[in-house]
């Protein structure tokens, strides 16, 4: 823990201390003295740290003595905490009984205050003791000043590069280049960022570049400035000079350096790299910028920066993300390092291999590595190195580097690294458990500004990302990060500055062993199971590394990597012994129930009992009164959660996903107001069960599904849900249950229908946060009335699924809505036409399109969209409605205006409609996958109407298949007549999967097949007349995959080695031929 972390945690806990025990119990006046002579003690403390962080590395005492002192404070949080448990829990006595009284009896009170106050005392005592111990270490107060300048001088890079001794970089250079070249015309200053993490190559690409025989004539002046930690703009207004000039300069103050610079730049165009930035602040970049845009059209600015933040504040185009290196380059690298130009011995190249795979790609490690094994030639050397070396040994020079970016982190953000330790390498660390984890051991304190911890702990997660401790960073569909994993050099990093706070215990067939070191007290504990395969209930014996002195005071007991359902002997046992834990996990236990005894666990923050097989979790439970997360995902039984759950005040995530079968939540939730993830709510008919117990839940954001809506009794209960008023939900589904369709179908007190009045009053002026809705078994006729005022009230709902609306008619004003992206329609026995025929236009929403007033655009923004089990379904358009005020016909409406439908459609799929025979016009240079299955054949004889222009008239399938030049799948399946592939296929130019099924009288494929020259993927299944594949299959040199699935002629003739057309397809790198 870094000495301004400490600072941080003193002056949290003794906030928190004073405003709990002052406030709420109003101490005598000894015991506030005491407060006041421990803060006097800490603080005397706290203003030696940032010394004793600079010598315990090379102090044994030192070291100690850090540790003595963040022992000493965890042994005070506690203390506090159990202060805070108690008055949270006479609250909610108080709150019960609602009587009005004094919140403790005169006795309690005198009672309790003698109490904290022992309490207190002990705590002074140990802080006096280890104020008296600092003495003998002669240890300076205040900031220490550090020689920053020599660092940076040895760190300093120049514009030289030896190219001879540069692997894998080639493309990354063209690339590059090639950007330079494409900004060259264009007016202003381009900027290009080069982002990577510490010992990528970055700086090696900018010197590449900068060396480059076609930049150098790009640009009559090129400047090389190595920036690093310190952005001061006069400094290097100063240094551009001298690097421009090639001239000491010694103008002497801020402005005139500015004009000479200006004059130096004035109509010339340059290169200017800016190496390893590391700067922020965006008001220095403006002030540095403003002084260079003095140069001639052309002028570009190369950035390297370990920040993708710093690139999007200084860049003026996407930042270049370096890829790690290829096994081989790396081995090229950690060879010319080792052995300059001599052979490698023949004994030493195979270990050589194995011992670069440790660099995982990072350029820096492998050429450490291939330094520090120069001096190095006997066999058990190397085989020492790949079998027991540690790349973060300071011999490699290696963890210099790396830790350079830690040294850059705000306190918060190194040790939330650092707790990252706890996974195994390469896992899928997600993002929201990370952050509810970081919450849960208090690394996240509330903002004066009033934000959430998780939105706090998000911007934690994406500053990591951004820096490069994150690697691999998947996002979702609306651009947000789900999950990460870190490069194993990054992760080693984070074991090493965690030290001894982290201890692993890892699960092999062979049974627990511990990975961690030293002997001091462990915060933080984890059990991978990762590497065991036994199968079958495994009960582990973990308690001789569980009970001893070092891991009693453990905060974290996380499970991991648990496929198989490994149990923990004597879990009572084991959680009595961890009785200080924020976080514990079982996640994948075989386990069957808690413990009656969790209660005593009065710090839990964090419990997760995903995928185990309890059923009724204990009433003890609803003691835990610091519980803010709790994870019953996965679970294949019926969950009973306990009555008092409601008096856990301080829960913000109820989460237990679609994949657990039912989960059922006690009356009243509307009581933890506070909640911020509510997987699922269940209207029922029982007090505390209807659908206004979410009015107060305003906090919620993610996902809410809300079942049995047929439980509303009326519309103004439906409107309590007060979903207006919830900002951070992005997905809603509703469900109405299809076994009563009966009551759903009943009539409101005004004669309509109430399951429409319903999803009228949910939906009712909807936050325009929502992104994704999706409903099922919905008994209406009509859409609700939000669904027509378009891009008004939904600009952000991308995504809707109906599912099983057996009465809804007509989802005409879908085609409204400005962002919408994906639409699935899934079985809808009603629907014979998806519009009306009429499209208004005088609505805002949906059509002008670019500024030109004669063009309506229906579905302006759709790509996905599916069609499945509409068994009345026979067109588009049903073109009967009359006319009426305000609207026009869509036959009428071609006559008056351009009709543009589908603009970017990328993927249609049509299941199980019988009776449609016609489709809309589409775009044929969007649409990329086509999945025709189980429909009426007269559709295909349709889609001339995916031509571009009206004027085409074709007539059949094939003719039409030509003008889908984008085409990248095309599935056909269930067509019974087909015969022949049309030839028109041929056309599909960018074809890479072709998928052919149930096509009971195809015969045999075209010889034209050849000219697909993008097919990498044919699947044939369920084909019985195909009888063989053509001669062409072998001037495909594209294809990689053939997957044959019960085509038994087809089976036959191409068994490996012996059958008739085995050599047709010997070629194929992955051929299946699958017989069931």
């Amino acid at each position: 823990m870094e000495a301004a972390v400490l600072c941080a945690f003193v002056e949290k806990l003794f906030g928190s201390l004073k405003s709990l025990v002052v406030q709420e119990y109003g101490l005598t006046t000894s015991v506030k003295k005491e407060l006041e002579k421990l803060e006097s003690t800490v603080s005397t403390i706290e203003a030696v740290l940032e010394d004793v962080e600079e010598k315990q590395l090379n102090s044994k005492a030192i070291g100690d003595f850090l540790w003595k002192l963040k022992d000493a404070l965890d042994d005070a949080d506690d203390v506090l905490d159990e202060f805070s448990t108690k008055v949270l829990r006479r609250r909610e006595e108080r709150r019960v009984l609602n009587k009005v009284r004094k919140f403790l009896s005169s006795s309690k009170q005198i009672i309790f205050r003698h109490h904290i106050g022992h309490e207190i005392k002990n705590v002074m005592e140990r802080f006096v003791g280890i104020a008296a111990e600092k003495s003998k270490f002669h240890l300076t107060e205040g900031i220490i000043s550090k020689n920053y300048e020599s660092e940076e001088r040895q760190r300093e890079t120049t514009s030289i590069v030896l190219e001879s001794e540069v692997y894998g970089r080639d493309d990354d250079k063209e690339k590059v280049v090639e950007l330079l070249v494409d900004k060259f015309n264009e007016n202003g200053i381009s900027v290009i960022p080069i982002v990577g993490i510490e010992g990528l190559g970055k700086t090696t690409l900018a010197q590449l570049v900068y060396n480059d025989g076609r930049v150098k004539s790009l640009f009559e002046l090129r400047m090389w400035i190595y920036v690093s930690d310190d952005f001061n703009v006069e400094k290097l207004t100063k240094q551009i000079i001298e690097s421009a000039t090639k001239r000491k300069c010694d103008v002497p103050n801020k402005d005139l350096l500015q004009r000479r610079l200006q004059e130096e730049l004035n109509g010339r165009r340059y290169l200017l790299i800016l190496d390893d930035v590391n700067n922020e602040d965006s008001e220095k970049w403006e002030e540095l910028k403003k002084v260079l845009m003095s140069g001639a059209r052309g002028s570009t600015i190369i950035v390297t920066s370990p920040s993708t933040k710093v690139a999007r504040i200084m860049g003026t185009v996407d930042p270049y993300h370096l890829s790690f290196l290829s096994n081989d380059d790396c081995w090229e690298l950690f060879r010319r390092r080792a052995f300059g130009v001599e052979e490698v011995p023949c004994n030493l190249v195979a270990i050589g291999k194995e011992i670069v795979r440790k660099c995982r790609g990072l350029p820096l490690a492998a050429k450490a590595l291939g330094g520090l094994m120069r001096s190095k030639r006997e066999e058990r050397e190397w085989l020492y190195v790949r079998d027991h070396g540690d790349l973060l040994e300071d011999a490699t020079g290696i963890l210099p580097a790396l830790k350079l970016s830690y040294d850059h982190l705000a306190p918060h953000l190194k040790q939330c690294f650092a707790y990252c330790a706890l996974f195994p390498q390469d896992y899928r660390i997600n993002k929201q458990t990370l952050i509810q984890l970081w919450i849960a051991e208090g690394f996240i304190q509330s903002s004066i500004t009033g934000k959430e911890v998780e939105d706090i702990g998000n911007e934690y997660f994406s500053e990591l990302v951004q820096r490069s401790f994150f690697q691999y960073a998947w996002e979702d569909e609306y651009g947000n990060f789900e999950w990460c994993k870190m490069h194993d050099l990054v992760h080693d990093l984070a074991r090493f500055v965690g030290r001894t706070e982290w201890r692993m215990i890892s699960i092999t067939d062979n049974g627990p062993s511990s990975t961690g070191k030293g002997k001091r007290r462990v915060r933080h504990l984890s059990l991978d199971y990762g590497k065991s395969w036994l199968q079958g209930v495994q009960r582990i014996n973990c308690n001789p590394f569980f009970h001893n002195e070092e891991l009693k005071a453990a905060r974290t007991l996380l499970v991991l990597n648990n496929r198989h359902g490994y149990v923990l002997q004597n879990l009572s046992s084991t959680l009595s012994y961890f009785k200080r834990l924020r976080v514990l996990s079982l996640g994948g236990m075989e386990i069957e129930k808690l413990p009656t005894s969790i209660d005593k666990l009065e710090h839990l923050r964090y419990l997760d009992i995903s995928e185990t097989r309890i059923t009724k979790l204990p009433s003890s439970l609803a003691s835990l009164l610091n519980l803010q997360t709790l994870k019953i995902s996965n679970i294949n039984q019926v969950v009973k959660l306990p009555k008092g759950l409601t008096k856990l005040i301080n829960l913000r995530h109820l989460e237990f996903n679609k994949f657990s079968k039912e989960v059922q939540i006690p009356r009243r939730i509307g009581r933890l107001t506070g909640l911020q993830a509510l997987s699922r709510f269940i209207v029922g008919e029982e007090s505390g069960r209807s659908l206004t117990e979410l009015q107060g839940l305003n906090n919620l954001r993610g996902e809410i599904i809300i079942k049995n809506l047929e439980n509303v009794r009326n519309a103004g209960e439906a409107e309590g849900a007060n979903l207006k008023s919830k900002p951070n939900l992005c997905s809603l589904w509703l469900f109405w249950s299809l076994k009563n369709d009966d009551r759903d179908s009943r009539s409101s007190r005004g004669g309509g229908n109430l399951g429409e009045e319903v999803f009228e009053c949910i939906c009712m002026q909807p936050h325009p946060n929502l992104r994704r809705l999706k409903v099922y078994g919905y008994p209406g006729r009509q859409t609700p009335g939000w669904m027509t005022k378009g891009n008004l009230s939904m600009p952000n709902l991308v995504e809707i699924q109906l599912w099983k609306c057996r009465k809804l008619e007509y989802v005409t004003a879908l085609g409204h809505l400005p962002c919408l992206k994906t639409l699935g329609l899934y079985h809808m026995d009603s629907i014979r036409y998806m519009m009306d025929g009429s499209i208004n236009t005088n609505h805002k929403g949906i059509g002008i399109a670019g500024g030109v007033p004669d063009e309506v655009v229906i579905f302006p923004s759709l790509t996905v969209l599916e069609i499945w089990n509409m068994p009345r379904m026979e067109g588009w358009l049903s073109g009967k409605e009359e006319e009426e005020e305000g609207t026009t016909p869509l036959l009428l409406l071609e006559d008056f205006v351009v009709v543009v439908q589908f603009p970017r459609l990328e993927r249609l799929s049509i299941h199980s409609c019988p009776r449609l025979t016609s489709m809309p016009r589409l775009s044929t240079s969007s649409l990329k996958s086509l999945t025709l299955h189980r429909s009426n054949d007269m559709i295909l004889t349709s889609l001339h109407k995916l031509s571009t222009t009206v004027s085409d008239c074709l007539t059949s399938f094939g003719s039409s298949l030509q003008h889908l030049t984008a085409l990248h799948t095309l599935c056909i399946e269930s067509a019974y007549e087909i015969v022949c592939l049309p030839e028109s296929i041929q056309h599909l130019t960018k074809l890479d999967t072709l998928q052919i099924s149930n096509c009971s009288k195809l015969e045999c494929l075209p010889e034209w097949i050849h000219n697909l020259p993008s097919l990498r993927q044919l699947k044939l299944s369920y084909n019985p007349n195909l009888r063989n594949l053509p001669a062409a299959l072998q001037r495909l040199h594209s294809l990689q995959t053939l997957q044959i699935r019960k085509c038994p002629q087809l089976e036959r003739r191409c068994s490996k080695d012996r059958g008739e057309d085995w050599h047709k397809i010997a070629h194929i790198p992955h051929i299946q031929i699958i017989q069931y």
